[in-house]
């Protein structure tokens, strides 16, 4: 049970954060006990829809499909939280599948005395639009260039989310790394983390080392979908929750 509530809590940071960033574009929320779901079109790499229970029939997504269908002129995607619901038969495609993972405060503290990054890095909360924009620019690289942002100026209003920028000391006012933290439903989300010219795992450390400090009793919590990450979150004190799948497809006017 204590397991099954360190995943609910993962889950609804997850959901709340996308519900932040819904809110930010401009974009309606609802919910019902099985799933979270978008009534319009949401920024690049965030799910239309969001499972929120166990056992939901691939039906009840397909319903909520032909909703979305008429609201989507995108591809749009469903995280189905707990990797139960094929949904192959509705017309999507599995993107890719992922862990939730959790580091509790005693958890990460002992990690991180056993390695910490030798990296100088100073985390600073970005402020202001202009650097919000230099920040996205960093994180997105060659698909900054986009007609629509993915981290619109109202994000800075949500007190709950925090765009961090990394720079070394030699050099305060380049981006050397970034992150998202999300302080939400009891616990830090971790999300949107980036290096740009440094190994993506020592900035993590840094990272996780930046957040105990400025939130030392509340779990850090995250989802991830490649080995080398995962490794690096095992390194600083985070278990495994439980497994994710995220699946997308076209609206019905754009499939072959």
């Amino acid at each position: 049970m204590l397991h099954e509530s360190r995943l609910r809590a993962a889950i609804d940071n997850n959901v709340a954060w996308c519900g932040a960033m819904a809110r930010a574009h401009g974009v309606a929320t609802n919910t019902d006990r099985d799933a979270w779901w978008a009534e319009g079109t949401m920024p690049d790499y965030y799910p239309n829809a969001i499972s929120l229970t166990r056992g939901v029939e691939p039906a009840v997504v397909s319903e909520r499909a032909r909703e979305i269908d008429a609201l989507s002129r995108f591809d749009w995607g469903v995280k189905d939280s707990f990797a139960e619901i094929d949904l192959s038969d509705a017309g999507f495609h599995r993107l890719f599948d992922g862990t939730w993972l959790d580091a509790l405060p005693a958890e990460g503290d002992v990690a991180a005395d056993a390695e910490l990054s030798a990296l100088p890095l100073t985390w600073r909360r970005i402020e202001d639009d202009r650097s919000l924009q230099q920040w996205e620019r960093a994180w997105g690289g060659s698909h900054a260039a986009r007609s629509r942002r993915i981290f619109p100026a109202s994000l800075l209003t949500d007190a709950r989310v925090h765009v961090l920028s990394a720079s070394l000391a030699r050099d305060r006012h380049e981006i050397r790394g970034g992150a998202v933290l999300f302080v939400a439903n009891e616990a830090v989300g971790i999300t949107n983390v980036f290096a740009k010219a440094l190994a993506e795992s020592e900035v993590f450390t840094s990272l996780c080392t930046h957040t105990r400090g400025q939130h030392p009793a509340t779990p850090q919590v995250l989802y991830t979908s490649d080995d080398a990450s995962l490794a690096a979150a095992s390194r600083n004190g985070f278990s495994l929750l439980g497994p994710l799948s995220v699946w997308v497809r076209a609206p019905v006017g754009l499939r072959d």
